[in-house]
């Protein structure tokens, strides 16, 4: 205790007055509580949850327009893909109770009426792989919230991976709505509660036909009970409006179990045809007449494997990416007229795939200069690592870990399952152990250690306890870094340094002035940009 030595170089255990040290204590316990009071004073009023909705709704948008534009390549041109309803098995009392005011027929352009005339607003979207289920989705997103009115609820894509399937009822679905608007949007958990309570959150559930390893779910998978789940999502007396993304194979699978009481209305994203296909690719490439031999191939063999192959708008949107690359001086990388010579739409989707990594890292310069074989190599290990939750069904902490989604708070596993919680625990704990360990040189096996020893050591060590402590946890809630950029911001920090301040004197006059003041300041700045953090 070199500070405390400098200080009270007399003082002793005895010297100390038990009285005024009670005394000394209170008060200072009374004036944190003071600054706390005012602190809450002056905080600015919670937003209602009109205005949160307002808010999220920018966010939502902010988000899906990027999504959009990654889905699209470098362009944004859309196919205007067309859809058809398509009848739930069963009987037709029974079948046709969930699709009132659905259309036969439709088409991407004009999905937000199509959704608008439900009722209940319940929709499922079908298709092959690479239809363009997700960019129906994004579109639909995107179209509800123009113009969207404050009583409007915001639609919110989440993942089905995400859903607790161990309890298959509408308030499973609640807390999976509340869970990811706290974990994605920042919300706080009654601001988030409020909204889902008041139906002012719409689910667009993606990736339901990746919740399963086979191809053949039941009523008792994953996905059987992510629909039972969804069936008893209520809205008052109504079924709770959602919209359902999922391959048609993995869905008619799932429809054979009956699971739903009313189903939804199910449309099925029809192939695009020949014209648009020729159409999308004469207005998204820069140099059409590059691409007459694709054009030639296309009208000659409509059901030819080239056709087949750039059904979906999917391998379209690859097909333009991977042939429109450049050099730095200007020129073409590869010739369309390549695509002709492939016999199979195997072949041509193989050869598609293996020219993307390439094409897309040219497009978009990764961050650091990473080239084609590295982001290759980490998309391997990402997708090695998915692949192998879905197939062993791997889980921690009474957790699966999911085998679709890419969250990245939650991908240490990767490293295995004990040493990076082991790792960040020492490292948690290390500033606060090294400072119990090394203040004024204290031996803390002496037993001569007097009562102000005791009492330092032991504001260094429950920290370090319980630094270590938390790391150990498997799933902790993930928080977010308070960024200084408010009025408001700026003075609860003040108001936290002030805090700080006060305990470090205190300690100052025990244990040396500077010390104090070092131990104070940091541990009011840390536990005000901590408590920022877990609040936002």
């Amino acid at each position: 205790m070199a500070g405390a030595s400098r200080v009270l170089p007399e003082l002793k255990a005895g010297d100390v007055d038990p009285l005024g040290a009670l005394i000394s204590t209170v008060s200072l316990a009374v004036s944190l509580v003071t600054l706390w009071l005012t602190f809450q004073a002056l905080r600015l009023p919670a937003p209602t949850v009109t205005e949160t909705a307002r808010a999220l709704a920018l966010a939502v948008k902010r988000s899906e327009s990027a999504a959009r534009r990654q889905l699209l390549g470098d362009g944004d041109t859309v196919i205007d893909v067309h859809f058809a309803l398509i009848p739930a098995p069963g009987d037709p009392p029974t079948a046709r109770r969930g699709t009132a005011g659905a259309r036969s027929k439709g088409r991407l352009a004009r999905v937000v009426g199509y959704y608008r005339e439900l009722r209940p607003r319940r929709l499922v979207v079908t298709g092959a792989s690479g239809a363009g289920k997700t960019v129906l989705a994004v579109e639909l997103i995107l179209g509800l919230l123009d113009g969207r009115a404050d009583d409007e609820p915001v639609p919110v894509r989440v993942s089905a991976a995400l859903l607790d399937t161990g309890a298959a009822t509408g308030d499973a679905v609640e807390a999976w709505l509340v869970r990811h608007l706290m974990e994605v949007y920042g919300l706080k958990r009654p601001i988030a509660h409020a909204l889902v309570a008041a139906r002012l959150v719409t689910p667009v559930i993606d990736g339901l036909d990746e919740m399963d390893a086979g191809d053949d779910p039941g009523y008792d998978s994953r996905a059987g009970r992510t629909l039972r789940a969804l069936d008893a999502y209520q809205d008052g007396r109504a079924k709770g409006a959602v919209v359902l993304t999922c391959r048609s194979t993995h869905y008619e699978a799932l429809e054979q179990a009956r699971i739903w009481a009313a189903p939804p209305a199910r449309v099925e994203v029809a192939p695009v045809s020949t014209p648009q296909a020729r159409a999308f690719l004469t207005a998204r490439v820069t140099d059409p007449a590059r691409w007459h031999p694709v054009f030639h191939a296309l009208r000659a063999a409509p059901r030819g494997p080239l056709a087949q192959a750039l059904s979906t708008p999917w391998r379209l949107t690859l097909t333009a990416v991977v042939y429109e690359q450049r050099t730095p001086d200007g020129a073409f990388v590869r010739d369309p007229a390549d695509l002709t010579t492939l016999d199979t739409p195997e072949a041509v989707r193989d050869h598609l795939l293996d020219l993307f990594i390439p094409a897309a890292v040219a497009l978009s310069s990764p961050p650091g200069g990473a080239h084609a074989h590295q982001v290759h190599r980490w998309l391997a290990t990402l997708a090695r690592y998915l692949h192998t939750n879905s197939a062993t069904r791997r889980a921690l902490g009474g957790r699966p870990l999911s085998g679709t989604d890419l969250v990245l708070h939650e991908l240490w596993p990767l490293a295995g399952n004990t040493r990076p919680r082991l790792l960040t625990a020492a490292l948690t704990a290390a500033p606060f152990a090294l400072a119990a360990a090394t203040f004024g040189g204290v031996d803390l096996l002496s037993p001569d250690l007097s009562a102000i020893e005791v009492v330092v050591i032991t504001l260094y060590l429950v920290p370090c306890l319980t630094a270590g402590a938390a790391g150990t946890t498997i799933w902790p809630e993930p928080v977010r870094v308070a960024r200084l950029r408010t009025a408001k911001r700026l003075r609860g920090l003040g108001v936290a340094l002030a805090v700080g301040l006060v305990l470090g004197l205190t300690i100052g006059l025990m244990v040396g002035l500077t010390d104090g003041l070092a131990v104070g300041l940091t541990g009011g700045a840390g536990s005000r940009a901590g408590s920022r953090a877990r609040n936002h």
